[in-house]
């Protein structure tokens, strides 16, 4: 099959269903938090909402992984539109929260200006697939 970190599941959409709307909820408060003050937890929400809709993308084709790298490297052979090159980016956005939240990182503003349409354009074709899926 993929890997031993990938396990067959029955899909939930309900549950799919609920995650949407924690995502909508981080997308607000990412709207809505200052971007020079707080960087570093604007980072954990991005990273958060990709996570979960690439976790909601998995459910729903009736598969979990509890590796986060597993997660994009799984999402990266089954689905075209992620790249290398985003499939990188998200990867440091992932590596980075990590700092964040296990090691007090500070992420420079310049971090996140250099990546957000990136970031913006994966959540975007993330969402696309779930909706598309439910």
């Amino acid at each position: 099959m993929d890997g031993e970190y990938i396990i067959k599941i029955s899909p939930d959409k309900e549950m799919v269903k609920s995650i949407l709307s924690m995502v909508e909820i981080r997308e607000l408060r990412i709207k809505e938090t200052n971007r020079e003050k707080f960087v570093s937890l604007l980072v954990e929400d991005y990273y958060e909402v990709v996570k979960e809709l690439a976790t909601s993308i998995m459910n729903l084709d009736g598969y979990k992984t509890l590796s986060h790298k597993e997660l994009f490297i799984w999402i990266k052979k089954r689905y075209s539109e992620f790249t290398d090159e985003v499939i990188n980016i998200i990867n440091n956005l992932r590596t980075t929260r990590n700092n964040v939240v296990y090691e007090g990182f500070f992420v420079k503003e310049h971090y996140l200006a250099k990546k957000l349409e990136v970031i913006d354009g994966v959540i975007f074709k993330l969402k696309s697939i779930v909706k598309r899926k439910l």
